[in-house]
């Protein structure tokens, strides 16, 4: 059941793109471009069931698939290994092994230089969220530097799936250029077809990542933490991450990830069963539920009130550093002031 859905997510996006790319109104363009973007966030969904070797019972396959649902994303399998399933899923919450979204406390976020500090207030803003995946993605899953090379299973994996990540974009430009020239496209026209038909359907899918994580690790209720002595003493997988209920159909759309806890408590726990899992789970243990119903404007709240962090009272501050939720460590939650 598995493979079958992540070939047909695969078999969406290749009809979006192709949609896409034979579009002759520019708003429909655009419109296309967004759910392009979109379809490549589902399918690395379900590749990263895959990369978790929870959506077939065979190793190769599970690798493979992986593979091929993150070529439009041009995320390579094992970094992607490295980064999200052996460090992430290792080291929740914990900003000096967590890959994710760390937040920063007022110190670090005052020895940035200006320049830095646009980039992290516009990532923090609706439309710019994507601009914060788009760092992550290429210094945990494209830049490789000589310590984050001991951390990967195999480079010539690594180097094999960059192949075929090149191979796969070269492939979308060929579409892009051929269909140009059977329509009598110039030049100029190739530019901005690239644009619309192969940059602008990367950004929205950094943009779909950026909300989908965003709303799983970034909470005023969620604790981070900077010393292992303290996240050790922490129930992390239960309070690390957020359930947020989406609407039926919204959830089923993006294959059950924002039964994220479940994900946490097991990731072996294949997609399709994530939500029997989450409901299990908040019965089970209802004093560690934590569930948020998901808008839009929760989506806002979260990025108004937690954008930097105090890692020793344990709350959200404004850039400023002013707090903007109680203490985590006196009353167990916390909510905006």
């Amino acid at each position: 059941m598995g493979a079958g859905i992540l070939l047909a997510c695969f078999a969406s996006y290749c009809v979006a793109f192709a949609a896409l790319v034979t579009a002759e109104n520019v708003w429909l363009k655009l419109f296309l471009a967004v759910v392009t973007g979109s379809s490549i966030g589902v399918l690395f969904v379900a590749g990263h069931d895959a990369s978790h070797g929870s959506l077939t019972r065979s190793e190769v396959a599970n690798r493979w698939l992986a593979r091929l649902a993150f070529l439009p994303s041009a995320m390579p399998n094992e970094t992607w290994d490295s980064e999200h399933n052996r460090q992430h899923h290792s080291w929740t919450n914990l900003t000096t092994k967590d890959p994710g979204y760390v937040p920063l406390s007022p110190e670090q976020y005052r020895q940035l230089n200006p320049w830095q500090r646009i980039w992290r207030r516009a990532s923090f803003t609706l439309p710019g969220i994507g601009l914060a995946y788009i760092a992550l993605w290429w210094e945990g899953g494209i830049r490789i530097n000589p310590t984050r090379r001991d951390q990967i299973r195999s480079m010539p994996s690594y180097a094999l799936e960059c192949v075929l990540i090149a191979a796969f974009l070269g492939l979308q430009v060929a579409v892009v250029v051929a269909y140009g020239a059977w329509s009598s496209r110039g030049l100029g026209a190739f530019a901005a077809e690239a644009l619309l038909c192969i940059a602008l359907p990367f950004y929205v899918w950094c943009w779909v990542m950026a909300f989908v994580t965003i709303l799983h690790h970034t909470h005023p209720r969620i604790r981070w933490f900077d010393s292992e002595e303290e996240w050790l003493k922490a129930p992390r997988q239960f309070t690390s991450t957020v359930h947020v209920s989406w609407p039926k159909w919204f959830s089923v759309a993006f294959l059950w990830i924002f039964s994220h806890p479940a994900h946490h408590a097991d990731k072996r726990i294949p997609m399709y069963r994530l939500d029997v899992a989450q409901h299990k789970l908040q019965e089970g243990f209802p004093e560690h539920a934590l569930v948020e119903r998901g808008t839009f404007l929760h989506v806002v709240r979260v990025l108004k009130l937690c954008r930097l962090y105090d890692y020793r009272a344990h709350r959200w501050l404004d850039w400023d550093g002013r707090p903007t939720t109680e203490s985590l460590i006196s009353t167990g939650s916390a909510e905006a002031t």
